[in-house]
């Protein structure tokens, strides 16, 4: 294992590689019609998806309880957001 050097680069573009990527392969599947589907499918699909997860006994991801966790984050979001603003006001 000693005699064999590992060789690593690190191109330029490397940040945009997945960018590249999406982008050509939404060139090559956006003339094929058979690729797409119709809103009414996406949702027929959601449910079938939906009604699999609870016949396994997943939760729900949209139960009560995340409703109201994400009611306290984003009123714990604005308030930090007014706090904010009113040290900026004290500054100036």
């Amino acid at each position: 294992m000693n005699k064999f050097k590992v060789r690593t680069e690190d191109l330029p573009r490397r940040r945009h590689i997945i960018f590249l990527g999406r982008a050509v392969l939404a060139n090559i599947i956006a003339d094929k019609v058979d690729m797409w589907i119709s809103k009414s499918e996406w949702e027929a699909y959601v449910m079938t998806v939906k009604q699999l997860m609870q016949n396994l006994g997943c939760p729900n991801s949209y139960s009560k309880k995340n409703k109201l966790y994400e009611a306290e984050e984003s009123q714990r979001y604005a308030e930090t957001r007014r706090s904010a603003w009113s040290r900026m006001l004290e500054f100036s």
